[in-house]
């Protein structure tokens, strides 16, 4: 079905009374409990337009509709080229209806809350034209989206930081559509930190996305065939990989298989040329959060800060760690300023931070540094309360005396 007919389908769509508003609602939401595969949007856009023919203001309602036209327009990252601009435009409309209706939107949540998918369909949107080159369009994309609550200050902010966190000319590796667009729209509406190579490895799986990188971004794969690929994965087994830092020092590690336990993504042998060629010349970080699933098992190799992580050879001192640590906590304090608490995602990325500082209490008791981890223990409680940011206090709370218990159970070294 062509998208004009679709859309002339849907404004023709006519209900009876016998028509039951939750059986609509809920045919339509069933839809998103399926597989990608096996979902039908369409399906689901038709009896969430009856539903809301009944009840034109039920927020719920706009907020699967908009979703339905999203996934209509672009299922993926591999799909994303093909956003065509009026679909975003409808349900950008929806979700704005949503937060019109309901502002601390408090349904249940697919992937993003109603102010965040404005960031990922004008996000998308606008990568689809920066990568034909057309930057005038990505900006009218950009700025639309944060005219209608995308790109929110609390997440332009955050993102912010973690540029702030890399060296210059760093690499930095990330996922999720709350830093990877308001990370483009950085660097593209406001050039800041421009001299940072940020890589989504989850589009990495993507034909056009590695061209991009390359043509645009000057990322440097090797030898890797970045072109088109079918298949998406390769057969792999148990392979010691082994890469010469510049200062002679040698990092390796056994990258297992990561997909059904005998394949590996495209994505993933993409990111592993990419590490490879640099070769520890350019600071390589992660973000907080990332998948650890599709990140080559590096993980345990992380040197973990607030908002980012750092892959590095020879790991930092615990000195220099505590140091840069206490520069990310305190920015990120800065956050409560921007932070809008109707917005569920601006909270979990905060009740994020709040969970990384306690890993880092955790690391510190371990490492005998028991003081240092009672204060900070005590910190946390303080600058993150529950007035401050309710998301997910309660667990934290409950967990506080088996992380005492942990501090003092620790040998003092």
């Amino acid at each position: 079905m062509t998208l004009t007919i679709f859309l002339v389908a849907l404004a023709a769509i006519s209900y009876s009374q016998t028509d039951s508003f939750a059986i609509l609602l809920d045919s339509g939401k069933a839809e998103f409990q399926k597989s990608y595969s096996e979902s039908d949007y369409e399906y689901a856009a038709q009896c969430l337009s009856r539903a809301l023919k009944i009840k034109p203001n039920s927020a719920e309602a706009h907020y699967y509709m908009g979703y339905s036209l999203d996934r209509i327009n672009s299922k993926d990252g591999k799909t994303m080229l093909q956003a065509n601009l009026r679909l975003t435009d409808s349900a950008s409309h929806h979700f704005l209806k949503v937060v019109e209706l309901s502002p601390r939107f408090e349904k249940e949540i697919l992937v993003l809350d109603p102010y965040s998918k404005q960031t990922s369909l004008w996000g998308s949107q606008a990568i689809s034209y920066q990568y034909r080159n057309m930057d005038d369009s990505a900006s009218y994309c950009y700025q639309l989206g944060k005219d209608r609550g995308g790109f929110s200050d609390f997440f332009l902010e955050y993102n912010k930081q973690i540029l702030k966190s890399c060296d210059a000319n760093a690499i930095l590796i990330v996922n999720g559509d709350n830093a990877t667009f308001p990370l483009m729209y950085l660097q593209h509406e406001e050039g800041f930190r421009t001299d940072v190579l940020v890589v989504d490895n989850t589009l990495l799986n993507t034909d056009w996305y590695p061209q991009m990188l390359k043509d645009q971004f000057n990322a440097d794969f090797g030898n890797a065939d970045i072109g088109h690929d079918s298949l998406g994965y390769r057969l792999w087994r148990d392979s010691l990989i082994s890469i010469n830092a510049p200062n002679s020092e040698s990092f390796s590690w056994i990258l297992h298989p990561s997909y059904h336990k005998e394949y590996i993504l495209r994505g993933e042998l993409l990111l592993l040329a990419l590490l490879e060629k640099n070769a520890f010349r350019r600071e390589v970080r992660f973000i907080v959060g990332i998948d650890p699933s599709r990140v080559l098992g590096l993980t345990k190799y992380f040197t973990e800060y607030i908002i980012s992580q750092k892959l590095a050879v020879p790991k930092p001192s615990l000195d220099k760690v505590m140091y840069d640590f206490d520069s990310q906590y305190y920015d990120a304090l800065n956050l409560f300023s921007e932070i809008d608490l109707n917005r569920h995602d601006e909270q979990v990325m905060l009740s994020g931070i709040r969970i990384m500082v306690i890993r880092k209490i955790i690391y510190l008791a371990q490492n005998g540094q028991k003081p240092e981890a009672r204060k900070w223990l005590t910190k946390v409680f303080t600058d993150f309360s529950e007035k401050k940011l309710p998301y997910g206090f309660n667990q934290l709370r409950d967990s506080r005396a088996a992380i005492e218990k942990l501090i003092e159970s620790t040998d003092t070294r």
